[in-house]
């Protein structure tokens, strides 16, 4: 049995290789348990902790705890939940995993804000996030092309979703940053806006708490659509509001990938991921079509797998759709690092 600890939830995953099956435990719950080895999920690393996964030891305890200032709070309750079953369980394996780490590296004209200098000092720049996603696209794009694409767009679609450009297996973009209300909308978030509009909000008697809460928790696909609306209701319900909610999603998806293929002076392959692949695979269709000036022919013949390749022979660029997992994603980063010790 595998463990893995979200601050989101403040609760662990119980993962069953075996069976595939999961459920859920509290700290205290957890002890019942046999279990193989233990991840745990940080937020932001900041500058602390630019490793993607971390075997823990005592020293990676108090990183840890350096890093609470940047996400209170979800890397407090990481601190604790690392604190207190590492100390309890010591004779197993116990990892952490990043989800900055990939990106830590990025070069200051890629991170920095326009911005007072010594605000920069006080830890305000774009940090991203969810980049253990786009590192594990990157490993299996490169599983299925021999190491051939070295200009990689990578898309994760779901109720938050980013995007990222990898270039020579190193990442020199990013949607996200300085949290992941920055870039695409999400369920709830409102993604880039001028930030002028806050405190036009404020100005007109709105509080600040009213507008991290509007922006934050009911605006993006729920906002756009006058009501709570997720992904996969994005994707499959046809009323004028979602329908128009699409467009403007898709857009703004194009517009991202198109900065980032600039950017990186060319695409040798985007990969798409997502939970499920069908219900998707026509936004997908709809977003690489703005596109065919790279000379992308979409393979109509396709049949829907997990792992599918979805542009023609003759394609000049390669288009690939995965399905994702989030468990099966860290349980490969923790096997990997095993097999690394054991080297």
């Amino acid at each position: 049995m595998i463990a893995v600890f979200n601050p989101q939830n403040n609760s662990f995953t119980l993962y069953d290789p075996v069976s595939g099956e999961s459920s859920y435990a509290d700290i205290e719950g957890l002890k019942r348990h046999q279990l193989e080895y233990v991840c745990y999920l940080l937020y932001n690393g900041g500058e602390v902790i630019t490793d993607s996964i971390t075997r823990i030891d005592g020293q990676t305890v108090r990183r840890i705890k350096d890093t609470i200032h940047l996400l209170p709070e979800h890397n407090q309750k990481t601190y604790q939940a690392v604190k207190k079953i590492y100390l309890d369980r010591p004779a197993i394996p116990h990892f952490l995993l990043c989800e900055t780490g990939f990106f830590s590296r990025l070069p200051e004209e890629v991170t920095a804000y326009a911005v007072p200098v010594f605000l920069k000092k006080t830890g305000i720049k774009r940090f991203g996030s969810n980049s253990l996603f786009h590192e594990y696209m990157m490993q299996m794009l490169k599983e299925v092309v021999q190491n051939r694409a070295n200009k990689i767009v990578s898309v994760y679609l779901g109720n938050s979703p980013h995007i990222a450009a990898i270039k020579d297996s190193r990442p020199v973009e990013m949607t996200t940053g300085f949290s992941s209300l920055e870039g695409l909308m999400s369920v709830n978030g409102c993604g880039d806006i001028d930030p002028t509009i806050i405190f036009d909000l404020y100005s007109k008697g709105m509080p600040f708490n009213e507008i991290n809460i509007l922006l934050s928790q009911k605006s993006g696909f729920s906002g756009l659509a006058g009501r709570e609306c997720d992904f996969k209701q994005m994707l499959t319900e046809e009323d004028s509001k979602i329908i128009k909610l699409r467009k403007i999603f898709a857009y703004n998806v194009v517009r991202y990938i198109g900065a980032f293929i600039s950017v990186m002076g060319g695409v040798d392959s985007i990969v798409f991921g997502c939970s499920r692949i069908e219900p998707a695979l026509s936004l997908i269709v709809e977003i690489i079509s703005h596109f065919t000036f790279l000379n992308i022919e979409i393979d109509k013949s396709i049949k829907i797998n997990e792992h599918m390749k979805i542009s023609t022979y003759n394609s000049m660029v390669d288009v690939y759709c995965f399905a994702y997992d989030r468990l099966k994603m860290i349980r490969k980063l923790a096997t990997l690092s095993l097999e690394v010790e054991r080297e």
